[in-house]
């Protein structure tokens, strides 16, 4: 099979991960510090982008894989993840692949300070974001 693609150039002046607002007058792009008052905000961002009141469960089959993997937290095409479990668990790239194809909103909770010494966690981190 050949396939025949042509570029597109999807510039912009706007780099939308660094953006506060991302079209949502009251909605932030990043809680700091991890306390009780950013958590419920967190809480509010899940609510607001979801449409929903509460958190479902869902299994999804793992993209290429075959096997699948459980959300416990998402709904409304938003998963929430915790950064331990998400990015010290037992994911790769196809689990982060299945899950964008999934939700259009990914909220990761307790993010932690990545060093040198936690190099597989930052590698995992960067292979979901990307």
């Amino acid at each position: 099979m050949i396939l025949s693609l042509s570029p597109f150039s999807i510039q912009s002046d706007i780099d939308y991960r660094f953006s506060e607002d991302k079209g949502h007058a009251n909605m932030k792009t990043f809680y700091y510090p991890n306390d009780k008052y950013n958590n419920t905000e967190i809480e509010k961002t899940y609510h607001f982008l979801s449409k929903l009141d509460h958190y479902e469960e869902r299994t999804l089959e793992v993209y290429e894989v075959g096997r699948e993997m459980t959300i416990d937290e998402c709904g409304g095409g938003v998963a929430v993840f915790e950064f331990e479990d998400i990015c010290e668990g037992n994911y790769a790239s196809a689990d982060y692949i299945t899950i964008c194809r999934n939700f259009h909103s990914v909220i990761l909770k307790n993010v932690q300070k990545l060093t040198p010494d936690k190099r597989n966690v930052m590698k995992r981190f960067i292979s979901l974001v990307k």
